[in-house]
């Protein structure tokens, strides 16, 4: 390689620096641009590369988790759909039950909350509309911490539904522990003579 040949090299090696995040995962290398960590934000990424911490001057975080799972996280970051996961896309190691189960745990400890969404929540198998529904899931936790997603709004009776549309949205909830409280006010009449 000729002396300018390796000075354009370096420069662009510098410039690819510059423009991304490096991801470290048992010795396989990701880099992540701005538009992909902020993707499905705030998260995992956003706290480490966007703060005070020493991986946003280096821009270098090493993990040890599966590099062949961080794959497809990087395709979710980058706006790809990525489920129905293929069995070539998943570690030799597993079967897909257990490749849905770690990827969301992964997506748990990346706090990427749209992909759990995206991998806990539901999906209708016929079209709702006609029963007054639209034909889609919200998590529970996002109602009750009015974070709802966008094009979906929380009326004042409480109801959840598609904007515009005013059709009814479903709250889903898993592993949630609930505890209700029902107040009981009697009424008593009183009969005088």
């Amino acid at each position: 390689m000729t002396s300018s040949a390796a000075r354009s090299q370096r420069n662009e090696d510098e410039d690819v620096k510059k423009d991304y995040y490096t991801v470290c995962m048992r010795g396989e290398v990701f880099h992540l641009s701005d538009s992909q960590i902020s993707f499905d934000s705030p998260n995992y990424f956003t706290t480490c590369f966007q703060s005070g911490f020493s991986e946003a001057r280096s821009r270098i975080l090493r993990l040890d988790r599966y590099p062949v799972l961080f794959a497809i996280i990087v395709d979710y970051l980058s706006g790809y759909p990525i489920l129905p996961l293929s069995t070539r896309a998943i570690p030799t190691t597993m079967d897909m039950r257990t490749a849905l189960r770690f990827l969301l745990a992964d997506a748990q400890f990346y706090e990427l909350q749209g992909l759990c969404n995206f991998l806990t929540l539901p999906t209708p198998a016929i079209d709702l509309s006609w029963a007054g529904f639209a034909g889609e899931f919200v998590n529970l936790r996002d109602v009750l911490n009015d974070t709802l997603p966008e094009g979906v709004v929380k009326n004042e009776d409480g109801s959840v539904v598609r904007a515009g549309s005013n059709l009814l949205v479903f709250a889903h909830a898993r592993n949630m522990v609930l505890r209700l409280v029902v107040l009981h006010q009697t009424r008593r009449s009183h009969s005088w003579p």
